[in-house]
């Protein structure tokens, strides 16, 4: 699905594939993050046929004018795994509502890994 609205000028559709690749850009910025984890086996399947895993760790849900975003990150081994999401939903959700101009319901933020550096 995508969000849209309409002005004086015409239609604005927002897909949500850019939503999402808004949101992971957002999320793969703050400190303790590593990266993005793949939603699903299935999904991490799907990446090795398609070039573009830009979006990968997000599921976006859009009715209407409003955003739920499912974002699965893999933290830095050592950092405090609730202050670093509190960082990521407070980010990715002025990011989106910034760049898009619609409103993020929700955010939710699941830890699927910790990465352990060799230093």
């Amino acid at each position: 699905m995508a969000v849209k609205t309409e002005n004086v000028y015409g239609n604005i559709v927002i897909s949500d594939e850019v939503i999402g690749k808004i949101a992971a850009a957002e999320a793969t910025k703050c400190v303790g993050v590593v990266g993005m984890a793949f939603k699903s086996k299935a999904d991490e399947l799907a990446s090795i046929l398609k070039k573009d895993s830009a979006n990968k760790g997000v599921k976006v849900t859009s009715s209407g004018n409003s955003i739920c975003l499912q974002l699965h990150i893999i933290a830095e081994y050592g950092v405090n795994l609730n202050a670093i999401s509190n960082n990521i939903v407070d980010a990715v959700k002025y990011a989106v509502e910034s760049m898009t101009g619609f409103s993020v319901d929700k955010v939710v933020v699941q830890v699927e890994s910790v990465r352990v550096s060799n230093d």
